[in-house]
């Protein structure tokens, strides 16, 4: 043997050494709750291993009844952007991961795996689950080349027997532990399959084997936290060391079991039981007692043997209304003859008892908070108010068995969903989840290509005799209408991202998302709905909620934003802040933040475009023709209103001549006059001389 497998070989040896003390200390920590959990698992079924078989049991009883109120059919889960803003990344993301998750769990059953780690959580306080992953087939190739088919590969929860399940006993708390560990028991084909060659070399133990199962082997699968490893072990030696096969936050493959911690002291649980255990022995007691009164409760007697035998029957066992002859000697009273048992004291007892029966039943009721639960139980004349309040008051003392369970279920979904995003490809969670896969730039760039090779086929299919201003006009329309067929086209690729769809060039920076672990936590809220039957009307009221929301904003602001108050972006702004936080109407998100847009019309083949510009260009031919028409007639009419303008000039000049030749006829006529009346100028100066020379001479 080489140095480096004789070194190996020593590690294992000393590996093996480490965890034997380990595994053995820890079954030594463990062994008392065992046997607590197995005593407990009897009394539920009813197996009577410990004790009386004279038993009252009221743990069945209040299991059954706390069963439904911790869990009651299979959670959704809820997962979310962490922060309500608009992040379309983180949407599709948790998206995905809601809908692969969702998956899984449906067609694993996951149901039924929750139910009966409820089961073991209320009967011997722990349930434990634990997430495993089924890797997909191998298959051989006829070259010999094995191919992986991972159509079969899926992440699922499973419930793990408390029995064999061990943690480090040193730890108080489950995030301080160091290991933990699955017993679990393989026949030699499962050996092989699971270590190949190894598995042949391991000792089978022929204790183990039953009537239904085959000689097997008893291993541990150790999660050891500290080294990031996982360790088969067996009793003889450490058959695999296995670096951490799912990479995952907090390293175990498991959510932090229900019941771990009810003991602040300890990881190990306290088991609900172990609360009432003296109420419920004290309880059997009783009833034993009961029993056995209830036995004793027998009207009977003795007689007097002088009395005749037929007598006495005759007279305790006669029928209604019928006498029989005395056949015996009367020797005095026949009543003095026969003393009946008296059973007033055994009634009485009983009655006691069955009141302290009663009160311990009461007690146990009190511990459990079974009483709480029938006090809030209300009738039908009871107010809303009162009946709520109940209510409340009812389930307040469920809630830590609730939340317990709540929190174990939240926790294996998260861990599925850190295992989907690290194990999965983003190609495989696009299948499974049915996510629309939108490629808008090769929509665009096709129907860019497409438009255009219709466009040039459009016009070079125009008229030949369209020139000039007409073609221009003709062909400017073709490209409007190659524009719209364009919009359109982008238009119902856009709609598809409305609902669950990707861009494809978000791809890339989804899955970064996906597989980056601080990112994926800080943008990504993984939780549940509520678990528990009170609660199952929540999603309807959400989105009765949700509605009644929108319907008061769009009440409230519709008007403003009519009355130009407030602009539509604002308008949209508003209406998402009320929108995101509501998870029902996630994906109505992108329809209410929709901008209004107009109908546009589908887009035209070549040969409507064809013939609606033909008809364009006719129309337009008619319109000029029209246009012309009316363009002669304004013509003619501005010739016959200048024609017009002319006689009318000419009328008005002839009037004028008229007018001005009489002005001069009356001026001349005035004329004569005055020269008939007045003197002339020699006149006048003639008879101012002769004025002058007659006062002249007169002077002399």
């Amino acid at each position: 043997m080489s140095d480096e497998k004789q070194k190996k070989s020593k590690k294992k040896s000393e590996l093996h050494e480490v965890w034997k003390r380990e595994i053995e200390t820890s079954l030594t920590y463990h062994e008392k709750y065992f046997e607590e959990a197995e005593k407990y698992e009897d009394i539920y079924r009813d197996t009577f291993k410990h004790g009386s078989d004279n038993r009252y049991n009221v743990f069945f009883a209040n299991t059954e009844t706390l069963a439904p109120l911790v869990y009651s059919r299979l959670p959704k889960p809820n997962i979310t952007r962490r922060f309500k803003d608009e992040d379309d990344i983180a949407k599709i993301t948790s998206e995905i991961l809601e809908r692969a998750v969702t998956y899984f769990l449906d067609i694993t059953k996951a149901d039924n795996v929750f139910a009966k780690a409820r089961k073991d959580f209320l009967i011997v306080g722990r349930g434990l689950i634990r997430v495993y992953m089924e890797d997909g087939e191998i298959i051989e190739m006829e070259d010999g080349e094995e191919v992986v088919d991972n159509t079969n590969k899926k992440i699922y929860p499973k419930k793990v027997k408390w029995k064999d399940f061990i943690t480090d006993p040193t730890a108080t708390d489950w995030t301080d532990l160091r290991w933990i560990a699955f017993r679990c028991y393989k026949t030699e084909d499962e050996l092989v399959e699971l270590f190949g060659k190894n598995g042949k070399d391991i000792k089978l133990d022929s204790s183990l084997m039953t009537d239904v199962e085959p000689e097997s082997a008893e291993l541990w699968e150790i999660w050891d936290k500290v080294n990031n490893r996982v360790v088969w072990f067996s009793q003889e030696k450490i058959i695999q060391v296995d670096e951490d096969p799912y990479e995952i936050n907090g390293f175990f493959p498991m959510a932090r079991p229900t019941g771990s911690d009810s003991d602040p002291s300890s990881i190990l649980p306290i088991p609900l039981y172990r609360m009432y255990k003296s109420q419920a022995e004290e309880l059997n007691t009783i009833d034993a007692r009961i029993k056995s009164l209830v036995e004793q409760s027998k009207v009977c007697g003795v007689y007097n043997t002088i009395s005749e035998g037929q007598d006495i029957k005759n007279i305790l066992n006669g029928e209604d209304g019928e006498y029989a002859p005395l056949s015996g000697i009367a020797t005095g009273n026949i009543k003095d003859m026969i003393f009946t048992k008296d059973i007033n004291p055994i009634i009485n007892a009983i009655a006691q008892l069955n009141d302290q029966k009663a009160r311990v039943i009461n007690n146990i009721r009190e511990i459990t908070g079974l009483s709480d639960i029938v006090r809030g139980v209300s009738i039908a004349s009871e107010t809303a108010t009162a009946q709520r309040l109940k209510g409340d008051f009812a389930i307040s003392r469920i809630q830590p068995l609730q939340k317990a369970n709540e929190t174990a279920i939240k926790d294996t979904i998260e861990i599925m969903s850190e295992m989907i995003a690290e194990n999965y490809s983003i190609e495989e969670l696009l299948k499974i989840t049915n996510c629309q896969i939108v490629d808008l730039e090769s929509v665009a760039s096709n129907t860019r290509e497409n438009q255009t090779r219709l466009l040039e086929e459009a016009i070079s299919n125009l008229p030949e005799n369209l020139q000039g201003q007409e073609r221009v006009e003709q062909v400017e329309l073709l490209k409007e209408q190659a524009k719209k067929g364009f919009d359109k086209t982008m238009k119902i690729a856009q709609d598809e991202l409305k609902g669950f769809a990707i861009e494809i060039k978000q791809i890339p920076k989804v899955e970064k998302m996906l597989t980056n672990d601080k990112l994926r936590s800080f943008s990504i809220d993984i939780e549940t709905d509520s678990t528990i039957s009170v609660d199952q009307q929540q999603e309807k009221q959400d989105r009765i909620e949700f509605i009644g929301t929108i319907t008061n904003f769009a009440t409230q602001f519709f008007p403003l934003l009519q009355a130009g108050m407030i602009q539509p972006e604002a308008f949209n702004e508003f209406l998402g802040f009320a929108a995101r936080p509501f998870k029902v109407g996630r994906n109505l998100e992108g329809f209410l933040l929709a901008k209004p847009e107009e109908q546009e019309e589908e887009q035209p083949s070549q040969e409507v475009i064809l013939a609606q510009a033909e008809n364009e260009r006719k129309d337009k031919e008619f319109q000029f023709k029209v246009e012309s028409e009316k363009a002669k007639i304004n013509i003619e009419q501005q010739k016959v209103d200048i024609e017009k303008a002319k006689v009318l000039q000419g009328q008005a000049q002839f009037e004028d001549k008229i007018d001005f030749e009489d002005a001069n006829k009356a001026a001349d006529r005035q004329s004569r006059l005055l020269e008939k009346v007045a003197p002339t100028g020699e006149e006048v100066i003639k008879n101012r001389t002769d004025r002058v020379n007659q006062t002249i001479s007169n002077g002399l």
